[in-house]
């Protein structure tokens, strides 16, 4: 039984790799991809790469593309309107990547996505401050400040103009 055992362990280490590309094919498909994407956006595209890109990263957690695979699909998800995925790659870039060179971008789009996307106003807020603090010479910097002041301005303190009373202009 044991060499039963052997012998199928020893067929699948030499025949398993021929199923499929490897890592490093792998790697410069998505490469591929992401620079044909980078040429000519179009939404399977970018669907595609996505769910590429984080499937590596959870095979290949130490390999040295995965923050940057994980920062481009976050970039991607946003284009989707996907903001739940594009907040699960920031996540795990500040989990598991924290000294990724393009973290404060990271943060700042970690950001928008609460903002924009989920309409999560204290979530961006927080975002918001936290990039702000962390990267405080950032270029962002000023629109982030700028989206965290608008995110509680108060639609009805805006003045509004008063109506015409001339009913002949409104024909």
């Amino acid at each position: 039984m044991r060499t039963l055992y052997a012998a199928l362990l020893l067929m699948l280490s030499l025949f398993g790799p021929a199923c499929g590309p490897g890592k490093a094919e792998r790697l410069q498909q998505l490469r591929e991809q992401r620079n044909a994407l980078q040429e000519n956006y179009n939404v399977a595209a970018a669907e595609a790469f996505t769910q590429e890109a984080t499937a590596f990263v959870r095979e290949f957690p130490e390999d040295s593309a995965c923050a940057p695979l994980l920062y481009n699909a976050a970039q991607l998800y946003m284009s989707l309107d996907k903001g739940d995925s594009a907040l699960a790659c920031i996540q795990t870039l500040e989990n598991q990547y924290p000294q990724y060179p393009k973290m404060a971008d990271a943060l700042f789009v970690k950001a928008l996505v609460f903002d924009a996307l989920l309409n999560q106003k204290e979530a961006a807020a927080e975002a918001y401050q936290h990039f702000i603090t962390q990267y405080p010479n950032h270029p962002e910097v000023p629109k982030a400040q700028t989206n965290l002041e608008a995110l509680f301005t108060n639609l009805e303190s805006i003045p509004k103009k008063n109506p015409s009373t001339d009913s002949s202009q409104i024909f």
